[in-house]
């Protein structure tokens, strides 16, 4: 089961929708802060770099913020760095938000976890929710300040009533697992629920663990099948894994070894630490009982998924 992730970047398209914060472990999603100088909308008019240059040269801290979310798609973390610093600093909450994450990861400069709490810090005491999930999820690992899970879950709490869907995901993870609050299954399931209906894929993966196993739910294979699918849509790796064994098993979907064997490499491709590693022993069993045209037909679909996702991967 999926526990709580590290921070995940989301990066909001700068020119075509409203300006609003920003999703590891956790990932983080958005909330407005405070009321910054009004920009023309896209409706009104396409915003260029030059437009949010001359807005930037003028005081302007959503110019400055959208600039950095600009240079951040395009993989420049570094300048990224600076005008969200230089955002940050006229009181922008998104922009901390995205700086505080920037130096939580070493994107852009040195890591520097103090920093990155202090930024999320503030951008949470001013209403951003993503800032609250995310610094929720630092106190929780103990990572620039002192770990406190009562904290934590303060602050997931608070995004979560925002409407932050990792954070809803942290908080059910915090209620399993009885952490800075009392263990309640109930609480886990409604959690994980809220936050797998805003397309949280994480949620979605525990919650199809929980109805796969009965716990806490009425066992139900074929939603589970159903939640697992949809995770892995949606990048999880440890639901593909899932779906590969549902799959090969036959809970909750037709047995299907070809389909199997796609899924447990495309988690195999994704995923990383221990979720590489149960996917790769998947796959030596399953290459094994599939025939050599579906070997090389599931490779060639790794490869065609990976590559319509890719606009979806981190900033490196």
């Amino acid at each position: 089961m999926t526990a709580l992730l590290a921070l995940a970047p989301v990066i909001a398209m700068f020119l075509n929708s409203p300006v609003q914060d920003g999703d590891q472990t956790p990932q983080s999603s958005t909330t407005p802060a405070a009321t910054p100088p009004k920009l023309p909308q896209p409706s009104e008019k396409a915003l260029t770099r030059g437009d949010l240059e001359r807005g930037a040269a003028q005081g302007d801290p959503v110019a400055m913020y959208r600039l950095g979310l600009l240079s951040e798609s395009q993989r420049d973390a570094k300048t990224a760095a600076e005008w969200y610093l230089k955002a940050a600093k006229v009181g922008n909450a998104p922009a901390m938000t995205r700086l505080g994450y920037l130096r939580a990861n070493a994107l852009g400069g040195a890591r520097d976890e103090e920093s990155a709490v202090g930024w999320y810090r503030k951008a949470a005491e001013l209403g951003d929710g993503e800032a609250m999930s995310n610094l929720g999820v630092m106190l929780a690992n103990g990572r620039g300040v002192t770990q406190n899970d009562v904290e934590a879950v303060t602050w997931y709490r608070r995004a979560a009533d925002a409407g932050n869907a990792t954070a809803m995901f942290n908080l059910a993870s915090m209620y399993a697992r009885g952490r800075g609050v009392g263990q309640s299954e109930a609480e886990a399931i409604a959690w994980y629920m809220r936050a797998a209906e805003k397309g949280n894929a994480p949620a979605m993966n525990n919650l199809g663990e929980m109805y796969a196993n009965g716990k806490g739910v009425p066992a139900n294979p074929v939603k589970a099948a159903e939640l697992y699918r949809s995770a892995a849509d949606g990048g999880n790796a440890e639901a593909m894994c899932n779906l590969a064994l549902a799959y090969a098993q036959a809970k909750g979907v037709e047995r299907n070894l070809a389909e199997a064997h796609f899924w447990a490499l495309l988690g195999q491709s994704t995923g990383d630490g221990d979720i590489e590693t149960r996917a790769a022993q998947l796959v030596k069993r399953l290459t094994a009982q599939v025939p050599a045209d579906k070997a090389a037909e599931s490779r060639t679909r790794v490869t065609a998924w990976i590559a319509a996702h890719a606009a979806q991967t981190p900033t490196k």
